[in-house]
């Protein structure tokens, strides 16, 4: 387990919008609470239908207040809050953060930003630590059921991002944490800006949030064998770094009807730690992503048809692009072996 520390500063001007109260997950019923106003309504995924006795199905939800409170940065450490749900990593050389819903995995639980399903057709290896909240409002959980207007794969449940949207006149805030090592060393920030307008008829805002990991600490006492490539202290090729800007703006001309248009854009790079126990000679894998980005533009909206029906309307268009290269040097900078160690795998997708 590495080893740091956290110096946090907050700033807030004019209004600080926290959730104060939570949320249902997916399926609501007429005894549960109402969700709070900043959570971007349109992007919610909610299914209402009558709830059997004696019948329950699993669902929970955490709020922006739950994620501040205990500095979840990142979605894989975000929803290990909920009971059932829990995170951890791919092992191997992909160094990828995962997310396990009752024992399902990436496979059986598709994640979704708004409601908008983040598709990544050819293997969804999806790495769940790309993923920052400081800007989300909601994190929704289905457990077990998931309705079929998740979108395919959900045997094992559904998770659903849910962003902010402002909820007063003027609302603005700006927080940031500073990550120090075992040594008080630099290791890396956190910051977060939101600027936001709520008014009759329309409101606006827009976001940003950055983290960066110069590296994290291996434990004081671990001993690296003699030929290994990894010499202890900071944890080599540990870095990594992501950032996400989203905006949105909406029209609300009466008390039933919003139509929202929104842009999201995240990009993401990383490295990927050797293992510790093998000399150069054996390591088979000079891994980095130099790019993993996400970029999305969706329209949503919600109009009343009488006093019984609503419809509801999800336009989107979504790209996801990633570079995995491989190296055959330590120093990632040659790629002209012919041992199978050099790589250039692309993502290019689009939805």
């Amino acid at each position: 387990m590495g080893v740091s520390m956290r110096l946090t500063l907050f700033c807030g001007a004019a209004s600080l919008a926290l959730i104060a109260s939570t949320a249902p997950a997916f399926a609501q019923g007429d005894d549960t609470a109402a969700p709070d106003d900043s959570a971007f309504g349109l992007g919610q995924i909610t299914v209402t239908a009558p709830r059997p006795q004696g019948i329950e199905i699993g669902g929970e939800t955490i709020n922006s207040q739950a994620i501040l409170t205990f500095d979840r940065n990142t979605l894989d450490e975000a929803v290990n809050l909920i009971p059932g749900v829990h995170a951890g990593n791919s092992g191997g050389s992909r160094n990828e953060r995962l997310i396990f819903v009752r024992g399902f995995d990436r496979f059986q639980v598709p994640l979704s930003i708004d409601g908008i399903r983040v598709y990544l057709p050819a293997d969804n290896r999806l790495d769940y630590g790309r993923f920052l909240t400081p800007d989300i409002a909601e994190v929704q959980v289905a457990k077990g059921y998931a309705s079929v207007l998740d979108g395919p794969g959900g045997m094992g449940g559904a998770v659903n991002l849910v962003t902010r949207k402002p909820t007063k006149e003027i609302e603005a805030e700006v927080r940031g944490t500073l990550n120090l090592g075992r040594d008080v060393e630099y290791a890396g920030y956190n910051v977060f800006a939101l600027l936001g307008t709520k008014h009759d008829k329309w409101y606006a805002q827009a976001s940003f949030a950055r983290s960066f990991t110069d590296h994290w600490d291996l434990p004081g006492g671990f001993r690296p064998f003699p030929t290994s490539e990894e010499d202890g202290g900071e944890r080599d090729f540990s870095r990594t770094e992501d950032w996400r800007v989203n905006v949105k703006v909406g029209f609300t001309p009466n008390a039933t009807d919003e139509y929202s248009l929104s842009y999201t854009r995240q990009e993401g790079s990383k490295n990927a730690p050797l293992y510790t126990g093998d000399p150069a000679t054996n390591q088979v894998r000079y891994w980095s992503w130099p790019y993993w980005n996400i970029d999305s533009i969706y329209f949503l909206s919600s109009t009343a048809i009488g006093d019984n029906g609503t419809l509801k309307t999800r336009l989107y268009y979504n790209t996801f692009d990633n570079l995995l290269r491989g190296f055959d040097t330590r120093a990632q900078n040659s790629q002209t072996s012919s041992a199978g160690r050099v790589t250039n795998s692309w993502y290019d997708d689009t939805a």
